[in-house]
């Protein structure tokens, strides 16, 4: 018995080192491995720009929060100028308010841990403020939206995070696929806008 108890408990520590170390392959190296863009990681913890075991932020969007939230208001994507889009928008919320916190430029990078950072998103991956160009996100996306639009299907399970697609309905944040640009799949062919669209 003992012999078992041991073996199961060795087999869930194994278990979780590897998922940690695997998530740790996955950002090191990736657009999201900040130490590669100036900033230093304290004891190398390249996980810690967004996650912490402890004294974390609240947010139901993510586990234990690390990095300072966007306090940004949007320009959105303006559904008047090509008159097709069916779904509400509003601000970001969500995952995507996390992805801006980043993204937008008026945070820094490096601004977790409670200290205030210095460093800024360089200009490839800054969104700014105007989103009245980029896909529309923190929207419900869901079987009535699909059905008013008529030109929308189900996308792949979990790309939609609690009924809203986000920026993590396109972008897989860990870059487990090491895909360019962290999509979910590459986008050869349009692959991944016609994962949602009908087209």
């Amino acid at each position: 018995m003992k012999r078992t108890v041991l073996a199961v408990a060795c087999g869930v520590v194994a278990a979780g080192l590897w998922c940690t170390v695997t998530a740790h392959a996955v950002i090191q190296g990736s657009a999201h491995d900040l130490s590669t863009k100036g900033v230093t990681m304290p004891d190398g913890q390249l996980c810690i720009a967004c996650h912490t075991p402890h004294d974390a932020k609240d947010s139901a969007d993510a586990p234990l929060w690390n990095h300072t939230l966007t306090t940004a208001s949007y320009t959105l994507y303006d559904s008047s100028v090509s008159s097709t889009l069916n779904a509400t928008t509003s601000q970001p919320t969500g995952v995507s308010k996390l992805c801006l916190s980043c993204h937008d430029g008026m945070v820094a990078i490096d601004a977790f841990d409670g200290g205030a950072g210095s460093t800024m998103i360089a200009t490839a991956g800054n969104l700014g403020t105007d989103l009245s160009k980029s896909h529309p996100v923190s929207f419900t996306f869901d079987a009535d939206l699909i059905a008013a639009d008529g030109e929308l299907k189900a996308p792949p399970a979990g790309w939609v995070n609690g009924g809203k697609f986000e920026c993590s309905s396109c972008h897989d944040v860990h870059n487990k696929n090491n895909i360019n640009k962290m999509l979910h799949i590459a986008n050869a062919g349009s692959a991944l806008c016609l994962s949602c669209h009908v087209k």
